[in-house]
């Protein structure tokens, strides 16, 4: 039984990994949301249970996912929220290939991070892009008002990520977002044998990059 946990901060490409994981055999949710958007067409593919936890862990830490609440005060809501967390692992922990995937994952790791010890076999697969290009987007959508506050918030997430990855020797890969453009086969490649499944990529579109 294995576990793919997608992480990146958001604007990186989770969404794209999530999809073709998706297709290719794991089961990264048993209810996703019922739209798509301008800036993700083909789907975020995030299980509505855990961003929803996600997002209410980190609006009682008072934070977003544009202003990430201190690892401290996601420490501190542990206790509070260990038990829906430890649920939804066990409600899916049965099957064979599962995961899930949400960029505010990063921020709330150590709510979920005791729950993952008794699955079989963890596996994450991180979402790689170039700070700059990942601002440039949140930019482009508006979601700050200025690239001060744009930087900040992905070089917390990027802090944040390298911190789990010290923490943790779960095997791992990374899926570098311009790769899919510049080297399609060698992003499918990779991503076979990490997972060895045979990878379905039929969800990207060479057309979406700016998406």
């Amino acid at each position: 039984m294995t576990c793919y946990i997608v992480l990146g901060p958001p604007r990186s490409g989770t969404s794209l990994i999530a999809g073709v994981l998706h297709r290719s055999g794991v089961n990264m949710g048993d209810q996703f949301p019922g739209r798509n958007s301008d800036s993700n067409p083909t789907g975020f593919f995030e299980d509505v249970h855990f961003s929803g936890l996600n997002a209410k862990i980190i609006s009682q830490c008072g934070g977003s996912h544009l202003y990430p609440p201190k690892r401290e005060r996601v420490a501190e809501k542990v206790e509070e929220f260990s038990g829906r967390a430890s649920d939804m692992i066990d409600a899916r922990a049965h099957q064979s290939l599962w995961g899930w995937k949400d960029p505010r994952q990063i921020l709330t790791w150590d709510v979920w991070a005791p729950h993952l010890v008794g699955v079989d076999d963890v596996r994450l697969v991180i979402a790689r892009r170039d700070a700059s290009a990942v601002i440039g987007s949140v930019m482009r959508l508006q979601w700050l008002g200025n690239e001060k506050d744009a930087r900040r918030m992905v070089d917390e997430y990027e802090r944040r990520l390298s911190l789990i990855l010290d923490e943790v020797d779960y095997p791992r890969v990374d899926v570098a977002f311009d790769d899919w453009w510049n080297d399609f086969g060698g992003q499918v490649a990779r991503l076979a044998a990490f997972t060895g499944l045979e990878i379905d990529a039929g969800l990207f579109d060479d057309s979406l990059k700016h998406c």
